[in-house]
């Protein structure tokens, strides 16, 4: 088990509340990568970090969330969040938009990665009206469930 425990034996978790901004991916990517460095330095026990829905892209812009949309595997947000979860060991939930080969439209998705590579990815299933998201995006359909670090996430 790659987590670190805290005091009370449990994965210290961090929520990090970042305000992406729209359609600067990259710039997204980097402020996330620099937030999870700075907190895993502040708290050494850091074994779980938690971004925002469509943080890659940011939420705010959902008429053109569909040009920032990839593969959940080999994405430039998976490759880059791998590369980090595997240099700290840790793992890391982050939003993006996801275009999946053989399906029709985008997915509101969620990945989990670690030390291991992408481990789960979780596709929205109830979509939201009052926002449009029914508009803009495909429902998921599976409830996925992994075992990582020492926590249950599905």
């Amino acid at each position: 088990m790659l987590s670190r425990p805290g005091d009370d034996g449990h994965p210290v978790v961090a929520s990090l509340n970042l305000s992406a901004r729209p359609a600067e991916v990259h710039a997204n990517l980097t402020m996330a990568q620099e937030s999870i460095v700075r907190a895993r330095q502040a708290n050494p026990s850091l074994a779980w970090v938690v971004l925002p829905e469509l943080f890659t892209c940011a939420y705010s812009a959902l008429g053109s969330v569909h040009r920032y949309a990839e593969d959940a595997l080999v994405g430039p947000s998976a490759r880059r969040f791998v590369e980090l979860a595997r240099g700290l060991g840790i793992y890391v939930v982050y939003g993006f938009p996801e275009w999946r080969s053989g399906h029709a439209g985008i997915f509101d998705s969620a990945n989990l990665v670690g030390p291991e590579g992408v481990l789960l990815t979780y596709r929205k299933r109830n979509l939201v009206k009052t926002t449009g998201e029914n508009l803009v995006f495909v429902p998921g359909e599976d409830l996925p469930v992994v075992e990582a670090g020492g926590c249950g996430w599905r």
